[in-house]
């Protein structure tokens, strides 16, 4: 019963470490997507930037 019992936990405390690696992971990619999305966001408004720039000088 108790070799049965220390299984038991040892699995438990596996699959929480388990589960808390997943989690971790998974707000990584998260954050990694966001910054990404922010990234795009800067070059877009950069280039948006940058031809109105080029528009300007050339019809300004």
């Amino acid at each position: 019963n108790k070799l049965i019992f220390i299984i038991i936990i040892n699995l438990s405390i596996i699959i929480i470490i388990i589960i808390i690696i997943i989690i971790t992971i998974i707000i990584i990619i998260i954050i990694i997507i966001i910054n990404l999305n922010i990234y795009f966001i800067a070059i877009k408004n950069f280039a948006i930037t940058f031809v109105i720039f080029l528009y300007l000088q050339f019809y300004g």
